[in-house]
């Protein structure tokens, strides 16, 4: 995994009620489709999930 120094230009932050929403919504078949659809349009893509404190 990479960080520093490389360059991004899109961001985007989803905030879910629990971990089990995440996981309906991660696995949910048009979500699916649609990370699907992007295969060749992004390029370095990052996911990280943070815990809800």
């Amino acid at each position: 995994m990479r960080f520093a120094g490389d360059n991004y230009t899109f961001g985007l932050r989803i905030t879910f009620e629990n971990q089990q929403s995440l996981r309906e919504y991660a696995t949910h078949p048009v979500h699916q489709q649609f990370v699907q659809s992007l295969n060749g349009i992004l390029d370095n893509v990052v996911v990280v999930d943070y815990p809800k404190l």
